[in-house]
Formats: structure tokens, C-alpha cells, sequence
């Protein structure tokens, strides 16, 4: 399947071919509906690397591992219920499949010595931040670009700070640690980091309340670019053909309908009236929303 999705993105990237990668998108569009229907557990327990092999301009596909759940599950809370917290679902203490070879991948890419110090509860290095962050743009910048890497580390810190609990907490030092990365981060890297952290943000489990948290923190926290990069990856999810993945459907609920965020009232929003008027109808669709001077 990852090599399949490498060719699509191949494939893609030929002029004069739109026809042929139509046609090839749509067969591999069909397989995965497939799998996602007959084998979730397949999709839900192998979607780090799955999820970092699909093309990043090819959003529907991901959306579709990313909504894959295991058979367990056999119906989720509705995300439109009103009132609806992920920390009150019974769901969120279950920890989510964690691939066996995520340390290989993070000692390949020469960034596991630095992330332990980072989640091992010391005080927060620069030097670690810095060489995380090398490493990142090493991997994206190599002739074989992948976004495995930076996948890797955001499944690293969820694993790591969901140990104790799944519930979000701003001083610890896994935290801290994602939160200097997002704020260091040159914008691809960021972008890289919080398509990452989407990716963790599926079905109810711990990783998806946490990760959800974590997302509307550092909205609220973050500077304007971050708050940009955050919106843009919601949006880019949302926009495309369902399905939806249930955790993403509940954070961008809860975004653009708790008025604490403030984000229809931000400066960058106003640029974008389209973008704007998708979510207040999403928001006021659903109730508990009224646009100051709408």
C-alpha cells in the first residue's frame, strides 16, 4: 500500500497524464474504501506509515486511513451531539496501536537521543529542540522526502504523555517539547508536525483526546503563523469529500463554536470570506454559535 500511494504521487507529477492519474486515483480510492470497510484493523494499527506514504495534496485518501477504527468500535458517539467532551467518553483511556518499529525510525532519522531528553521530565534544552528540529528538515529536504519522520515523533510524544493519563496538561514536559517544536519550527516543518498531529486525532481514544486538546491549546496559545498552520490543516481535512475522521469533526466543532478561541475574529480569517463562511455555516448548523454583527 505505501508503495502503491508513492507511485500515485509519482504518477501525479507528470504533465500531460491528468486522465491516467484520474483514473489511477479513483482504483485506489476504491481499494482502500474496501479495506477500510472489510479490514479496519489493518488501516487503524499500520496508519503511521500508511499515513505518511499518501501523496500530501491527496487529503481524501488519509482521511479515509485516519477513519478507520478497530471492529471493537462498533459505533462511535455521535460528534454533532450537543455537549458532546471527549474527556467524559469511557473510550479515552484506551490506548491506540503503537507501531513496534517507531524507535528504528526515529534512531534512522537522528533524532531518538534528543526527543528522550525532551520527554524524560529535565528541563527543556535548546541543543534538543534544535537537533530535533535539523532532523525533521533533513528528512524533507532528502532526495527520498517522507513524512515518516516527523509522524514518528508526534506518535512518540502521544505514546510518551499519554502513560500516566490521556488528559492534556500544558506544563509537562511532552508539552512543552511539542509546543517549542511547533513554535521553532520553519513552516514546512511546522505544517509537517501538524498534519501530524491530525493524523492522531481519529477515533476515541487517548491519543485523540489528547492530540485534540493539545490542538486547541496551542491555537489559543500560539502566535499568528501557528494559529494559521493549525486552521489551514483543519480546513484541508474538512474540505475534501467524506468521510471525516470523528476526532477532527469534534476539535474543529469545538473551535469555531467556543467563542474563547476567537476565530472568526481573527485578522487572517477575514482574508480568506470563503473559508470563513464554511465554518460559520458548520457552527450555526449545529447551534451554540452567533456571529457577533451576523
Amino acid at each position: 500500500m505505501c508503495s502503491l500511494f508513492a507511485y500515485l504521487g509519482e504518477l501525479a507529477q507528470v504533465t500531460g497524464q491528468l486522465s491516467l492519474v484520474q483514473d489511477f486515483y479513483r482504483a485506489t480510492l476504491r481499494i482502500l474504501c474496501m479495506i477500510q470497510h472489510d479490514y479496519p484493523e489493518f488501516l487503524s494499527g499500520n496508519h503511521l506509515h500508511l499515513s505518511s506514504s499518501v501523496p500530501s495534496n491527496m487529503v481524501q485518501l488519509l482521511n479515509i486511513i485516519n477513519c478507520a477504527n478497530p471492529s471493537t468500535f462498533q459505533e462511535l458517539p455521535d460528534p454533532f451531539t450537543p455537549g458532546l467532551k471527549i474527556n467524559r467518553l469511557e473510550q479515552v483511556r484506551q490506548k491506540p496501536h503503537v507501531s513496534r518499529d517507531l524507535d528504528a525510525i526515529l534512531l534512522k532519522g537522528g533524532v531518538k537521543t534528543a526527543l528522550d531528553q525532551c520527554l524524560n521530565g529535565k528541563d527543556l534544552s535548546v541543543e534538543d529542540v534544535s537537533d530535533i528540529l535539523h532532523g525533521l528538515e533533513a528528512s524533507l529536504t532528502s532526495r527520498h522526502r517522507s513524512a515518516l519522520l516527523p509522524n514518528a515523533v508526534i506518535l512518540s510524544i502521544g505514546a510518551s504523555a499519554t502513560i500516566p493519563s490521556s488528559a492534556f496538561t500544558a506544563a509537562a514536559p511532552q508539552a512543552k517539547g511539542l509546543e517549542s517544536l511547533i513554535n521553532e519550527a520553519s513552516p514546512e516543518v511546522r505544517y509537517q508536525l501538524i498534519s501530524a498531529m491530525a493524523n492522531q486525532i481519529r477515533y476515541p481514544n487517548a491519543h485523540t483526546h489528547y492530540f485534540s486538546t493539545a490542538f486547541l491549546h496551542l491555537f489559543a496559545a500560539g502566535s499568528e503563523d501557528v494559529q494559521q498552520t493549525l486552521a489551514r490543516v483543519l480546513v484541508e481535512r474538512l474540505m475534501v469529500a467524506r468521510p471525516h475522521p470523528w476526532g477532527l469533526i469534534v476539535t474543529i466543532l469545538e473551535l469555531i463554536k467556543n467563542t474563547n478561541y476567537n476565530i472568526f475574529e481573527q485578522r487572517w480569517m477575514k482574508a480568506a470570506p470563503e473559508v470563513e463562511r464554511m465554518l460559520l455555516n458548520i457552527a450555526q448548523t449545529q447551534g451554540g454559535y452567533n456571529s457577533p454583527g451576523r
